[in-house]
């Protein structure tokens, strides 16, 4: 295992050069300057160009790839035009905010799509298994914009009980214990409507991880020889579809790094999904590289996850027979 990870963290650190220069040159070529949308109109062009100058905006685009990358291994991602600070500072702002979001939905959908999930291969064909297969349509059916209005209609005019928008009371000075429940109250409605989309997604795979380990020999033997039935199901079935299910799952965590753009824009969410959107509306270069590179670093890291989970969850994986 040690020599495969070895491997693997030489081979992201190739991969993550590779997508670096991808994500360079797409943000470079695009039209338009990084002062086009946030530059002062009392400024005279002159000031615009040294401006432009100083940042080296005119430098032959290689030698701005070099010139970021070298400050990059040296955690230094540039200064935001946008928010007049370092990257780094804007991420830290933010990112926490989102994770907290994206987790907490995470966590919410799969307490509810495997169990469920689980049910419905064992209740396969049945009145049950239909009701979660039609739920799981309208969880992948439904935009997260419609639904989050929905809920907004409901919970915040209709029955006036949950905040709206933001992550804490404006105009508050809330602290300790009050200060926690004042964000998780502001939680509620957007972790809703992101673990509908994961549970609906998660609660599919699971089911058909299941209905397909549950078709093979060795469940039918177990339960010959009169296994009990939550054992079949738990410990010999549910085992040999983890596989599947952390594929999906791993496959996940970007995104609760990157933000959900729209439930954040909803319910006025200070994430870094919505920090990025702008940065790119407004050619804020330094960051959307930072965010982009951060996001290229999680996924790299979310695939090796997964790799060492599968060795967890099944025995008989073994990488370093590879060798």
């Amino acid at each position: 295992m040690k020599q495969y990870l070895f491997r693997r963290l030489l081979q992201s650190v190739a991969i993550l050069f590779g997508v670096s220069i991808v994500i360079f040159l797409l943000i470079h070529l695009a039209p338009g300057d990084p002062f086009i949308q946030s530059m002062n109109p009392n400024v005279t062009p002159e000031l615009r160009e040294k401006m432009l100058r100083d940042i080296g905006y005119y430098d032959p685009i290689y030698i701005q790839y070099f010139k970021w990358m070298f400050s990059a291994l040296k955690g230094n991602l540039g200064y935001s035009i946008q928010f007049a600070k370092p990257v780094t500072e804007v991420i830290s702002d933010y990112l926490p905010n989102t994770i907290l979001l994206g987790s907490t939905s995470l966590m919410l959908s799969l307490l509810i799509a495997i169990p469920a999930g689980v049910f419905s291969a064992i209740r396969r064909n049945s009145i049950a298994d239909y009701g979660v297969t039609i739920f799981s349509f309208i969880g992948l059916s439904i935009p997260a914009f419609f639904f989050g209005l929905l809920l907004i209609k409901w919970f915040a005019f209709d029955w006036p009980i949950l905040p709206t928008s933001g992550m804490v009371t404006i105009g508050s000075d809330y602290q300790g214990v009050n200060k926690t429940l004042d964000i998780l109250r502001h939680l509620i409605l957007p972790t809703v409507v992101l673990a509908l989309l994961h549970t609906a997604t998660f609660m599919r795979y699971t089911r058909s991880a299941m209905i397909e380990v549950l078709d093979q020999d060795f469940i039918r033997t177990a339960r010959a020889k009169g296994v009990r039935e939550q054992f079949v199901i738990w410990k010999h079935a549910f085992r040999n579809a983890l596989l599947s299910i952390i594929t999906i799952i791993t496959l996940s965590i970007p995104g609760i790094f990157s933000g959900a753009v729209l439930t954040e824009t909803i319910f006025v969410w200070p994430g870094i999904g919505r920090v990025n959107y702008d940065a790119i509306g407004r050619r804020d270069y330094p960051l959307v590289m930072g965010i982009m590179l951060m996001l290229a670093v999680v996924i790299l890291l979310s695939n090796l996850l997964a790799d060492i989970l599968y060795a967890v969850a099944d025995p008989r994986i073994r990488y370093d027979e590879e060798a």
